[in-house]
């Protein structure tokens, strides 16, 4: 069993996203649209995390995905070879078409990458009211940082105040707040010196803690 600290506003706030965004099924009756919710994340070419992953999330919950896509991985199920990150006019094209066409009723956050990615997808955010919930993709999981510290600061500063959910895992949680987190007390005090940041909950993922 994964260890693992959530720690947030009030207890419906949580109950208010999931049922607000990922819990959203449209049976073939509805006269109502699937929701449309969008990821804004890196491809994974294994399939198996990334945007990939998220549509599949979003399919299985009856929501219409869309995706941003800020990079792209040489990756299998035991590496990642390469990464090449979306250039900003590319990034800024692709948010600007889908705001048009298929504006979202909810977005998930993962790997960003770059200052540049960073400053693009927070200057949207700044005018997004809908819940947001990020994914902050930092670390592999052979240890490879996927995201340096300047770009990290902008995500503390930029990012985070505009999500409704952050998620990282315990290896991010620590490259987060730089320290090491080796106790379950010490998670939960991490958990809310990041709520600090502005955002509207924490979740600590525990799957890397190396006691259950």
């Amino acid at each position: 069993v994964a260890h693992f600290c959530f720690r947030s506003g009030p207890a419906a706030l949580m109950s208010a996203l999931v049922s607000a965004t990922f819990t959203l099924c449209v049976t073939s009756t509805s006269p109502l649209p699937p929701p449309i919710v969008w990821t804004i994340a890196g491809s994974d070419s294994g399939g198996g995390a990334g945007i990939q992953a998220d549509l599949h999330a979003f399919h299985a919950l009856g929501a219409h995905g869309c995706s941003v896509i800020t990079g792209l991985t040489a990756q299998n199920s035991h590496e990642v070879r390469r990464v090449e990150f979306t250039s900003r006019e590319m990034l800024r094209e692709t948010i600007c078409a889908l705001r048009d066409d298929l504006p979202a009723a909810a977005i998930k956050l993962g790997m960003l990458g770059t200052a540049t990615v960073i400053e693009e997808v927070s200057a949207f955010l700044r005018k997004y009211d809908g819940d947001v919930v990020c994914d902050p993709v930092m670390v592999t999981t052979s240890g490879s940082r996927l995201l340096d510290e300047d770009a990290t600061k902008i995500l503390l500063r930029d990012i985070f105040p505009h999500c409704t959910l952050i998620t990282p895992n315990l290896l991010e949680a620590e490259a987060l707040l730089q320290r090491t987190l080796d106790s379950p007390s010490a998670v939960e005090h991490g958990a809310a010196e990041l709520l600090q940041t502005g955002c509207g909950a924490v979740l600590i993922k525990g799957g890397h803690a190396k006691t259950a």
